[in-house]
């Protein structure tokens, strides 16, 4: 089960899909609010714990029944260990991929508002509307190589904007982490914020949990694939 970040949606898994189709049934889910999924307009709809259980809800729906491998990217990362914390019956094994992590919800609000110009306008600022409604329109009209930006063009609602961020900036993440049962994988980026890997080294984080240091960006499922199929491949046998 691959769970997309912030602004994303499901085709962001695509360049990894070849490396794991022949080992696996994958599910890359547009999670609550964006891509395809239904769009509620309550903030409240798109906490972590709420999307954990739609996103169960939907995979027994579908008879996609365990054990899960269920694997996060950012955003996607934190709802990956709400539900591997909460069904760990279910789960077989998670990875986490540059989850955002923060040392407390100040300094999750603090970080964000001082993010790149685009997303900090979109986040915060009056204009972020009209803007993502131009990047929303513009993006699919180009030819993009960049996965990250084609993404991007997925539409998301407001509401999915608005509450998303709502649940990265108060919700302490670090008591599901250290609940963690099942094994799991934690790729932590050299060249991402820095807080993230802090907050997470003071972190007494269970046996269960191994966390990987690798040189790239935010973006490691693009910047360096292989190390993402090379953990899930490991994961599927186990």
């Amino acid at each position: 089960i691959l769970l997309h970040g912030y602004l994303a949606d499901h085709h962001y898994w695509d360049p990894l899909l070849s490396s794991l189709t022949s080992d696996a049934t994958v599910v890359t889910a547009d999670l609550l609010g964006f891509g395809a999924s239904h769009k509620p307009k309550a903030p409240s709809a798109y906490s972590f714990r709420h999307q954990a259980e739609v996103l169960h809800q939907r995979l027994h729906e579908a008879n996609i029944l365990p054990p899960y491998i269920v694997a996060g990217h950012s955003m996607g990362a934190l709802i990956a260990a709400t539900f591997a914390a909460n069904y760990a019956a279910e789960v077989s094994h998670a990875v986490l991929v540059n989850p955002p992590v923060f040392p407390s919800k100040q300094h999750a609000q603090q970080e964000l508002a001082e993010t790149g110009f685009l997303y900090n306008t979109l986040l915060y600022r009056s204009a972020g509307r009209v803007l993502w409604l131009l990047v929303i329109t513009c993006l699919p009209l180009l030819r993009l190589r960049n996965q990250e930006l084609r993404s991007m063009s997925a539409r998301h609602s407001d509401a999915a904007l608005r509450g998303a961020l709502r649940a990265i900036e108060t919700t302490d993440i670090r008591p599901v982490l250290a609940r963690l049962r099942v094994p799991t994988d934690i790729i932590m980026a050299f060249n991402d914020r820095p807080t993230y890997r802090q907050a997470l080294d003071d972190l007494a984080l269970p046996k269960t949990v191994t966390v990987h240091n690798v040189t790239t960006g935010h973006h490691t499922p693009l910047e360096q694939p292989a190390v993402v199929t090379e953990l899930l491949r490991a994961a599927i046998y186990g």
